[in-house]
C-alpha cells in the first residue's frame, strides 16, 4: 500500500496545546520570594551554647565530691525560686544571706564564667550579688561579666582552695576591697589592674583597694564590690576580664611562685 504525502499529513495530527501543557508539568516553577512555604520544625544544634539558650539562675548551690565544674552561668538577682526547688543547703538560710551562686567541689577544678543581669527592682539593685567558689584539691578560675549598663549591682566573690591556684577576672567597673591569703604562693595583678590598686597590708595576708577609697568606710562596706581569695598551696592572680591575660606583673606581696607552686606547677 502506497501512502501519498497528502494522506501522511492527515495521518499525523498536529501537536495540541494539551500535550504541550502536559510536558511542562515536569518543569518546576520559577523561584519566587513571595512563595508560601509550608511550616516545618526548625532544626537545632545540640551543641549550640548561644546566649538565647542560656537560662538565668538564682540561689543555685552545686556540690560535687569529685570532678571539675566548668560551666557558664547567668545570675538574675531578681529571679524568685520556689522553696520546693531550692537545695537543702540554702532552703533554711535567710534570703538576704544566701549566695546567688555557690559552687563547691572536693576534688576538681572550678572554671566558670558568671554573667550578672541587672535586677528589675531597686531593692535588689542595692543588694550585693554573692558568689562562692570552693575546691579542696583543684584550681579556681572565675570570670565576672556584668550585663546591661554601668549601673550594675555590686558583687562579692569568695574563692577558696587548699591545693590550687586562683584566677579571678573582674570588670573594669570594679571598685572595692580585695583580701587575699596564700601560704605557699605569690599574689599577682595584671599590669592594668596594678595601676588602680592601693595596698594597705602585705605579707601572707594582703589587703588592697581597687579604685578611689576616699569614701569607703565600715558603714558602707556592703555598697562596694569585694574579692575574698584564699589558697594554701598556690598563687593568686587577678585580671580585667577584657584584657590580654599575658599581661601580668608581680605585686609587692611576692616574686614568682612559692615552693610548692614550683614543685606542683600551681
Amino acid at each position: 500500500m502506497i501512502i501519498t504525502d497528502d494522506k501522511l499529513e492527515k495521518a499525523v495530527p498536529p501537536p495540541t496545546s494539551s500535550s504541550s501543557d502536559t510536558t511542562n508539568l515536569d518543569i518546576p516553577p520559577p523561584y519566587s520570594r513571595d512563595a508560601v512555604v509550608p511550616d516545618s520544625p526548625a532544626e537545632t544544634n545540640p551543641s549550640d551554647t548561644s546566649d538565647a539558650l542560656e537560662r538565668p539562675c538564682n540561689w543555685m548551690y552545686i556540690e560535687r565530691m569529685s570532678g571539675r565544674i566548668k560551666e557558664r552561668y547567668t545570675i538574675d538577682p531578681s529571679l524568685q525560686i520556689p522553696s520546693a526547688l531550692l537545695s537543702d543547703a540554702v532552703a533554711n538560710i535567710e534570703e538576704s544571706k544566701r549566695d546567688n551562686l555557690n559552687l563547691n567541689t572536693m576534688n576538681g577544678a572550678v572554671d566558670v564564667t558568671i554573667r550578672v543581669v541587672n535586677p528589675s527592682s531597686a531593692s535588689d539593685m542595692k543588694r550585693r550579688v554573692r558568689i562562692s567558689l570552693t575546691s579542696m584539691n583543684g584550681s579556681i578560675s572565675g570570670k565576672i561579666v556584668p550585663l546591661g549598663d554601668t549601673s550594675r549591682p555590686k558583687f562579692v566573690v569568695s574563692a577558696s582552695t587548699c591545693n590550687g591556684s586562683i584566677k579571678i577576672y573582674i570588670p573594669r567597673s570594679f571598685r572595692g576591697p580585695i583580701s587575699t591569703i596564700t601560704t605557699w604562693g605569690s599574689i599577682q595583678f595584671s599590669a592594668q589592674v596594678e595601676r588602680n590598686v592601693t595596698t594597705f597590708a602585705d605579707g601572707s595576708k594582703k589587703k588592697c583597694f581597687v579604685g578611689d577609697f576616699s569614701s569607703f568606710n565600715d558603714a558602707n562596706h556592703d555598697e562596694w564590690d569585694e574579692l575574698k581569695l584564699t589558697t594554701t598551696n598556690g598563687s593568686v592572680r587577678m585580671y580585667y576580664v577584657d584584657e590580654d591575660c599575658a599581661s601580668i606583673c608581680t605585686s609587692k606581696g611576692g616574686s614568682g611562685k612559692g615552693l610548692l607552686g614550683k614543685i606542683f606547677g600551681l
